[in-house]
């Protein structure tokens, strides 16, 4: 079902991948180590898509370049991504359209010396950290 999943997104026109530091146990020390786990995602609701959204997890011991590109096998579209190097192998071949995404708060924090908006914005979203 995973690989089915992982099949369907890839044929999507635009997926979201990101990955994550994931604590998992090394069964010989008896402690955890740290690998990660990749995420892509697509949502296109709030644009009128009709696909489901949808999610697929993978995890991996190491975050090598070789991971994006083997669980984005045959993707071609738009891909939302940050900054990390390995995503950009994938857009060489012109297949697979970078979209990359600044972080969100540094760009906020940018825009709201000079805009009411953000300011606004920073603002709700502190308020639902509040407790």
């Amino acid at each position: 079902m995973h690989e089915r999943l992982l099949e369907t997104l890839n044929r999507s026109g635009k997926l979201f991948a990101d990955e994550t530091t994931a604590p998992v146990l090394d069964p010989g020390p008896g402690r955890t180590k740290i690998g990660q786990l990749w995420a892509d995602a697509r949502d296109d609701r709030p644009w009128g898509g009709s696909d489901p959204p949808g999610v697929a997890y993978v995890y991996a011991p190491d975050r090598t370049g070789g991971r994006p590109i083997a669980h984005l096998a045959g993707f071609e579209g738009v891909l939302q991504l940050d900054r990390y190097s390995a995503y950009g192998v994938l857009a060489k071949g012109g297949a697979v359209r970078p979209a990359l995404l600044k972080p969100c708060p540094s760009s906020f924090y940018e825009l709201a010396a000079a805009s009411p908006i953000a300011t606004e914005a920073l603002a709700r979203i502190a308020a639902l950290y509040r407790v």
